[in-house]
């Protein structure tokens, strides 16, 4: 009798340890849904283009207008690809990109998740500086819940260190709306 109870005991204590480790899990994370995709605004080029700036600054032509229609509130995705190298003469420097949204009379605000500025490097400097090439990076961020109206959705960019510098050829900005079901 004795013997059972201790693989009761050793189970009982695997599976709160479990329930425990998936709790905290869970608390890192932000989980959101909404219904299914009602309209998607799209906008591209095939420019090439480069910053140094050490401040965010609109990516030329990255940005879409989006009129969210109907009743309940919406949500929004954005996903932007492009092509990217991330140059200087030392290792450690980042590119970074954060997608904006923008109310018809509101302030900018930055589509989440962001805020952190390691949650904005899109590409960095490699060490050594000349061993860097030109590969495919890709952001997806979400809006809040929004009421009806026309947003403004932008892409910016900047580098973290004067001495590097941002190249992108080409880019594509992807927009979707999502429904109120589920969610919002």
């Amino acid at each position: 009798m004795k013997a059972l109870r201790l693989p009761k005991l050793a189970f009982a204590l695997s599976l709160a340890l479990v329930t425990m480790v998936a709790g905290i899990a869970l608390a890192l994370v932000s989980p959101h849904s909404a219904g299914p995709s009602k309209k998607v605004d799209t906008v591209y080029s095939t420019d090439s283009s480069n910053t140094n700036s050490l401040t965010f600054v609109q990516i030329p032509g990255a940005t879409t207008t989006v009129n969210v229609i109907g009743t309940g509130k919406q949500m929004l995705i954005a996903s932007f690809n492009t092509i990217s190298s991330c140059e200087g003469p030392t290792g450690g420097k980042t590119c970074q990109v954060r997608i904006m949204l923008t109310a018809a009379m509101g302030a900018p605000q930055e589509m989440q998740p962001g805020g952190l500025s390691a949650l904005r490097i899109f590409d960095s400097v490699s060490a050594p500086a000349a061993d860097d090439r030109a590969e495919a990076h890709g952001i997806q961020r979400e809006s809040d819940c929004l009421p009806h109206g026309s947003y403004i959705v932008s892409v910016q960019w900047a580098v973290n260190d004067a001495s590097a510098r941002f190249f992108i050829n080409g880019f594509h900005l992807l927009v979707e709306e999502f429904g109120p079901e589920n969610g919002c």
